[in-house]
């Protein structure tokens, strides 16, 4: 399966959001908080950065920058810049720009949620396609004698409503794609990759196909074991509309602990996709790496 859609991975923060970290736990400030506005930064570094269980620093370190505005309402909006492979995204800056806004409401204690929407930017990317192909045929011979590739490239650049529901440290969070294509899967940058000629052929039969209304589900839980240290575990599914070999299933189980205003964590990350090749990272050379592999990942950050 294509290499190219290595490019796509998926646009969540951490090892199986897309919401950065402190919304996770947070259901969002009680009546009588003051003041109205509270505004927070956050550096991070990591040893990969994993999404939904896949990799989208191609295996490598990376650093991610957020701000978050919290209004006493509950309303909240967040930015993000995240370090990413320009080898998944090529053409690119290396880095992905990503706005969350929403609602969090409830009582952190029992029943809370949060709802709201997210824009992940991945600027200059396109990710290699074609939209079909140019064929020549000999009438004589009956017989191919050239195939051109009609040009289509994709923007990576994907919009995802989501939603979770939440009791004590039990959560169930769901994503649901509202752009066109989910991180640049559609029938250009799938077909295209495919080797085989003919299979390639086969796969543009039926029409160009998009990628919206794809979906992802997470069961997450956290315990505390201190004031200063927890351990979550998640379990993940991604479902790719019209392209299941992208499906993935994802599980992580994480440790943080909190130190002289850092927090530092350690994490087993792996993802596993119907196509286990489906996300492979073209690195160059002839090598290519396994985004969803089993991994630890180390990484500290600070509030501010």
């Amino acid at each position: 399966m294509s290499h190219h859609i290595a490019n796509l991975l998926l646009a969540l923060a951490g090892a199986g959001t897309a919401v950065p970290a402190w919304s996770q736990s947070s259901a969002g400030p009680t009546e009588g908080d003051s003041p109205a506005f509270n505004l927070s930064f956050k550096l991070a570094a990591v040893t990969d950065s994993r999404e939904r269980g896949l990799s989208n620093s191609a295996n490598r370190p990376t650093v991610r920058a957020a701000a978050e505005l919290l209004h006493s309402s509950g309303a909240f909006a967040e930015l993000e810049v995240l370090g990413v492979s320009k080898h998944q995204y090529p053409g690119g800056n290396g880095i992905r720009l990503q706005a969350v806004g929403g609602y969090r409401g409830g009582n952190p204690d029992g029943w809370h949620y949060e709802v709201g929407g997210l824009y992940s930017r991945f600027p200059g990317s396109r990710l290699p396609g074609a939209s079909g192909y140019n064929v020549t045929i000999d009438p004589e011979l009956d017989e191919i004698v050239d195939v051109t590739a009609i040009p289509g490239d994709v923007s990576p650049d994907t919009t995802e409503l989501f939603g979770r529901i939440s009791y004590r440290g039990l959560s169930l969070r769901y994503f649901h794609t509202v752009s066109e294509n989910f991180y640049g899967i559609n029938s250009n940058t799938v077909c295209a990759g495919i080797n085989d000629l003919a299979s390639s052929l086969e796969c543009y039969e039926g029409g160009l196909k998009n990628s919206r209304g794809s979906g992802y589900f997470e069961l997450a839980y956290l315990h505390r074991l201190s004031k200063v240290s927890a351990i979550e575990v998640r379990i993940g599914h991604q479902r790719v509309r019209n392209f299941h070999d992208f499906d993935v299933n994802s599980f992580s189980i994480e440790y943080r602990h909190s130190w002289k205003g850092f927090e530092f964590s350690a994490a087993a990350v792996g993802a596993r996709a119907r196509d286990r090749h489906a996300y492979d990272v073209d690195v160059g050379n002839g090598k290519a790496r396994d985004p969803g592999k089993l991994t630890l990942l180390l990484g500290v950050s600070r509030n501010f």
